[in-house]
């Protein structure tokens, strides 16, 4: 074989190979892609340091490329944190692809009450900061030791399984929140459903959370089957719900599923009849 042709098949084979590292961190359709080995070397973004957190600090889509799993000690390991870089505006949209994110260990909340669960950590699954307006969906978080998502900026929540987190399965409240949206999902075993202020929270099963399925002040509530929860199926004020289905909250068919200070706005069922 001559030294042209060696040199031609080099080239061909170099080129090949900067193609295959190229496409691990950007998809076809110009998505940033991320996977377990991207997490472990960084540079997701350019304050992307390695391992966990992936920070997401540029605006722009990013989809899951395999599950994320923070391993033995993961419950005190937050997996994405998305943050706006110092006077700017964030817009993320982050589509999990049908990937999980994992802590560890798994707490199994039951609002039955049994309580398997080692004590509670300080991960979160998915970190928005204050600033940034993301969009979240398409896959599950589970075993986080702390929120499944904590939102203090705007967040739209889509077609999401949250379960087995130590604390809320999404958190939308405190210092810097905007608002937030959870529709089309499913949020189960964690120690509270979801928390949040200025939300909606719209054709979505909660279920089997140890305390209240829902913590929630000044939102909207439609279409939600909310079921076998330890504590309310609704609980806080200023919310207007229509359309849903409690059933077997709060110890119990025959005992209050939802606070004073809200109001129907279609008819809900609360038991075996209306609220």
């Amino acid at each position: 074989m001559n030294t042209l042709r060696l040199k031609t098949i080099f080239t061909l084979l170099g080129a090949t190979m900067g193609l295959t590292v190229t496409s691990q961190a950007l998809a076809v359709d110009g998505v940033i892609l991320i996977d377990q080995a991207r997490a472990m070397a960084g540079g997701v973004t350019t304050d992307d340091a390695p391992g966990f957190p992936v920070t997401i600090g540029t605006s722009g889509s990013y989809r899951l490329a395999s599950n994320l799993n923070l391993g033995i000690g993961g419950g005190n390991t937050t997996a994405i944190e998305i943050r706006s870089p110092a006077g700017s505006a964030l817009n993320v949209t982050l589509d999990l692809n049908g990937f999980m994110i994992s802590g560890h260990p798994y707490c199994d909340f039951n609002g039955q009450s049994d309580n398997t669960c080692f004590p509670s950590g300080t991960g979160v699954g998915i970190r928005v900061e204050n600033g940034a307006s993301v969009t979240i969906s398409n896959g599950g978080i589970r075993g986080m030791g702390l929120h499944g998502i904590f939102c203090l900026g705007a967040c739209k929540v889509d077609g999401m399984t949250i379960a087995n987190n130590g604390g809320s399965g999404m958190a939308a409240s405190g210092p810097g929140a905007a608002s937030f949206t959870l529709t089309r999902s499913t949020v189960l075993l964690n120690r509270t459903g979801i928390s949040g202020s200025r939300g909606l929270v719209q054709s979505n099963v909660l279920e089997f959370n140890l305390g209240n399925a829902i913590e929630a002040n000044n939102s909207a509530l439609l279409n939600n089957l909310i079921s076998g929860n330890g504590g309310l199926g609704l609980a806080g004020t200023g919310n207007g719900y229509g359309a849903n289905v409690f059933t077997f909250n709060n110890g119990g068919d025959g005992l209050p599923q939802v606070s004073a200070g809200n109001i129907q706005t279609a008819t809900n069922v609360c038991g075996a009849g209306p609220c």
